[in-house]
């Protein structure tokens, strides 16, 4: 699944959308008559009654900017390894290994392929390392400029 951010007629950050094509890169605009309940079809917007994304409110301003930069950020579980450096792996593996860690949380820390920003996952490792979201957004423009 591609996800990538949407924005509204004033150029505001409106939400994600989300498709099984590959989709535009940067913002593009938001679907006609509605905020939610659209995927991006591979060239417009179709409508997706099942879809949970949904957005109620339009963010503004700088904040707008960095959630949207916060939304296309994606990379792979080496470049996220690699990037917050030994020591922080091996917290994170510690966890994982504790009895504190729900089953699914060590199923996707051993498996996982791709990171992107916006999961509930990284929230969760964040706080596991004691990370604020700025220190976050520099580990992942870190990582993505990472290369094999």
């Amino acid at each position: 699944m591609n996800y990538a951010p949407y924005m509204t007629p004033d150029g505001d950050w409106a939400g994600n959308f989300y498709a099984d094509t590959p989709i535009p890169q940067g913002m593009v605009k938001a679907p006609d008559g509605g905020r939610y309940g659209m995927r991006w079809a591979g060239k417009d917007w179709a409508s997706d009654p099942d879809s949970e994304d949904r957005v109620d409110t339009f963010i503004r301003g700088p904040d707008a900017v960095l959630l949207a930069e916060r939304a296309a950020m994606s990379c792979t579980r080496w470049q996220m390894i690699v990037a917050m450096g030994e020591a922080n792996w091996a917290k994170i593996t510690q966890y994982a290994d504790s009895p504190d860690a729900p089953w699914a949380m060590r199923i996707i820390i051993s498996n996982a392929v791709d990171v992107p920003r916006l999961s509930e996952t990284v929230d969760a490792l964040a706080w596991v390392l004691g990370m604020a979201p700025g220190e976050v957004d520099t580990l992942f423009r870190a990582a993505t400029a990472m290369k094999a």
